[in-house]
């Protein structure tokens, strides 16, 4: 074929590209704005509905395309994702948005699904095509073509509707985003190399058409896929912490994160980023902002605290990086990154900026008169608080222990602010009619007439149980959160 018949190809694929490349923008736009609404998007007034059995099959030539076990695992994940989206229908999307932020199921779920996703990738690179020619950019279209069109639809709706009323793309929509990284990885990313500004240019001795460099920066610019490597910047001008293996470092890393998800309710209101600046090196400065992204806390990063002032005003930064659910650093468009997957001493590194900022947050929650906000319901409004994180540390509050054995930070004070296993389920067997029986090994079952069976893992005798994961318990045994807030205020 010669380089005319190749750049012809590349039109084709880029021209059947196309629309679904114009809705990924959008996606795109909206994980990078840490937004929920776009203009775009009907999302107003829209509540999740359920979706018929036909929106959960795949299309005809999949189970061609794919080996069997590929097949099936997909159709279970497809289930999964039907039951899930059903268990939030009649709530309305925004809300729901907000409901899973932390929930425990779907990031399970997003897990099963990248899972997939890479087994996937994989299988479809190890079967060459003679129509690539051998080229990576051809292979990387031909694959990019075939089920990510269908996948987006079903985690954004039809691209001429941006309708949202499903829960979908909080699980679909890491794997949308993962199966172009995981291909460019794969195939053309050697062509590319990242600058420290965050742009990319293409290696010296690659040679390429006008086409393919237009094709190729189009995909560049739609997923900034060289937008990783600020991970690795900021980790390289961060001094690590000294003398701590990885094992103890994730370990704590683990202990900082649930703190810090912890006094987050309390802080929202007080959250000024500029109040929060911390220095990890001579040229890098960062501040913590709250979102709803994949992980409950944003940070900023800039070279100097007046390009960070300077950032606050445009919104706009070099870096931006997410703290997970598990301490561990990450870029908003590529969560499923983290310094666990980089050389040594990039864990040590993380724990540094971690410390930081949690020394920040859990002294500006030291002057937070937190007793005074739980002898009021009304404060939790006042104080833009999360009306379930005020309940559950007015549950935490009448535990009479005064003891430090669950590893509570001590800057938290004689506050509680998580009740413990055994205190949560007494509440909801007496007030809410469930049934608490041993599960396998260490494991609790909770059930409710009704709704479906929660399994409550049990590390220790008797753990605290944090509100985000008090919401997917009550989410899951159908108790609705308002009921269950008052039955608290009603009897303390």
């Amino acid at each position: 074929m010669t380089e005319r018949d190749m750049e012809r190809e590349l039109r084709a694929a880029q021209d059947r590209n196309r629309a679904l490349q114009d809705a990924l923008r959008a996606r795109t736009t909206l994980s990078l704005n840490s937004q929920f609404l776009l203009d775009s998007l009907d999302v107003e007034d829209t509540v999740v509905l359920p979706r018929a059995e036909a929106t959960y099959r795949p299309p005809g030539f999949v189970s061609r395309l794919l080996p069997k076990g590929l097949f099936r695992t997909l159709e279970q994940r497809l289930a999964e994702l039907r039951a899930f989206n059903d268990t939030m229908t009649g709530v309305e999307v925004t809300r729901a948005e907000i409901l899973l932020h932390a929930d425990v199921e779907r990031q399970v779920l997003s897990e099963r699904w990248l899972e997939w996703a890479d087994a996937y990738v994989q299988q479809r690179l190890s079967r060459t095509n003679p129509k690539d020619l051998g080229n990576p950019l051809l292979t990387y279209l031909r694959i990019y073509d075939e089920l990510l069109p269908w996948l987006d639809e079903l985690a954004y709706g039809d691209p001429e509707n941006r309708r949202i009323d499903s829960v979908h793309r909080q699980i679909l929509g890491s794997v949308v985003e993962y199966i172009p990284w995981r291909l460019y990885h794969a195939t053309w990313s050697s062509w590319v190399s990242p600058t420290p500004g965050g742009n990319a240019t293409f290696a010296p001795d690659i040679l390429l058409s006008p086409q393919l460099v237009e094709v190729c920066r189009h995909h560049l610019d739609l997923y900034r896929f060289y937008s990783a490597a600020a991970l690795d910047l900021v980790l390289d001008q961060t001094t690590p912490a000294p003398g701590v293996s990885d094992h103890d470092a994730r370990v704590e890393l683990q202990s900082l994160a649930n703190d810090i998800e912890e006094v987050r309710p309390f802080l929202v209101r007080a959250m000024r980023p500029e109040r929060f600046m911390i220095m990890l090196g001579e040229h890098l400065h960062a501040a913590p902002i709250w979102i709803l992204l994949r992980g409950h806390l944003a940070l900023v990063f800039a070279g100097s605290e007046r390009q960070l002032l300077e950032g606050m005003q445009r919104q706009h930064y070099p870096y931006q990086l997410m703290i997970g659910f598990d301490g561990l650093l990450r870029h908003p468009l590529f969560h499923w990154r983290t310094a666990a997957q980089l050389p040594a001493p990039a864990l040590g590194a993380n724990l540094t900026v971690v410390r930081a900022i949690h020394t920040k947050l859990l002294a500006a929650f030291a002057r937070i008169d937190v007793a005074a906000i739980l002898r009021e319901p009304r404060a939790a409004n006042e104080q833009e608080i999360e009306p379930l994180a005020q309940a559950n540390a007015l549950l935490a509050e009448a535990d009479g222990e005064d003891d430090t054995s669950d590893g509570r930070d001590p800057k938290l004070g004689s506050l509680r602010l998580s009740p413990r296993m055994s205190q949560l389920l007494t509440r909801l067997e007496r007030d809410f009619d469930c049934r608490v029986r041993a599960g396998k090994g260490s494991e609790i079952s909770i059930y409710r007439p009704g709704g479906r069976i929660f399994t409550l893992g049990r590390h220790k005798r008797n753990d605290r149980i944090r509100w985000p994961h008090v919401r997917q318990i009550l989410r899951t045994l159908t108790i609705d959160e308002a009921d269950w807030v008052a039955s608290i205020w009603q009897r303390s």
